[in-house]
């Protein structure tokens, strides 16, 4: 079903209320040989983080109609460790994800997201009920996306969450053993998108490097992992951004690299603790 209005903030556009009209519609639907990008932000930032993004892939063959984010969240006025992955958050994510798809009449759309954005377009994509509200998200929409791309993400938590602020809470919350965080990693199968991929560093003094006995930044699951230790928690994003752009455009990176993990590969612990 299309919506009549959507609150939307595009890469290529900044924050806007847009309503799509049948021209524009039709404008989204052609094919551009390149299938969508979501990108979907950390907690203390806002889709503008993801200009840089824009830039590189476009001068790499996208289309400003095909790369697409929106702000959740206050941008940062809040301290990170105070902001709870709420519902609300998640169900934007997800709304996002399904429009830019229905939009462009793409079967899949690719995701790239950072920080808690990880958390959140996991649960977004995953479905089921919402930790802290009971509101029900609907069924998996794995077969939407084609590649989910984890950076810097929280993914297994952050080690050093304090379980006395709100961001760190037993319910929905960036803590290793929160219910919505157990949730996430118990499945045993990929349901990210039909591809998973992991770039974390383990000098990420953010998210540190044991959360509840795994490596923090790691995804369960994944085709593949990349660890890029020069970078840190704010750096990757960025360092990163050719081998996120060659994992979408290609589905590898640098196999060959000291870096790169397979799935299923016999790898020492990413990240030691000591």
């Amino acid at each position: 079903m299309r919506p009549a209005l959507l609150t939307i903030t595009t890469v290529l556009l900044g924050g806007v209320l847009a309503y799509f009209s049948e021209d524009f519609s039709k404008f989204l639907e052609r094919k551009y040989g390149e299938e969508p990008v979501v990108f979907v932000h950390g907690v203390a930032t806002t889709a503008n983080v993801f200009v840089k993004h824009r830039e590189y892939f476009i001068q790499h063959g996208y289309s400003p109609a095909e790369l697409y984010a929106t702000t959740y969240g206050d941008g940062g006025l809040t301290e990170a460790f105070d902001v709870p992955i709420l519902c609300k958050y998640i169900q934007q994510i997800r709304q996002l994800i399904i429009a830019v798809r229905e939009y462009t009449g793409s079967k899949n759309v690719d995701v790239i997201a950072w920080s808690m954005g990880c958390a959140i377009t996991r649960k977004a994509v995953l479905g089921g009920q919402c930790h802290d509200t009971d509101e029900e998200l609907g069924n998996p929409i794995t077969e939407y996306v084609n590649a989910f791309v984890a950076v810097g993400g929280v993914t297994y938590g952050i080690q050093g969450c304090p379980k006395n602020r709100t961001g760190c809470n037993a319910i929905s919350s960036m803590h290793c053993d929160s219910q919505l965080v157990l949730e996430l990693n118990n499945a045993s199968y990929r349901y990210e998108g039909t591809y998973s991929y992991a770039i974390f560093s383990c000098n990420d003094l953010v998210l540190g490097r044991d959360c509840c006995g795994s490596t923090c930044g790691d995804l369960n699951n994944a085709n593949a992992r990349f660890v890029r230790n020069k970078s840190g928690h704010i750096g990757i994003i960025i360092s990163t951004l050719p081998l996120q752009y060659n994992i979408l455009s290609k589905h590898t990176g640098q196999q060959n690299s000291s870096d790169y993990y397979a799935e299923g590969s016999a790898a020492p612990p990413y990240c030691p603790s000591t």
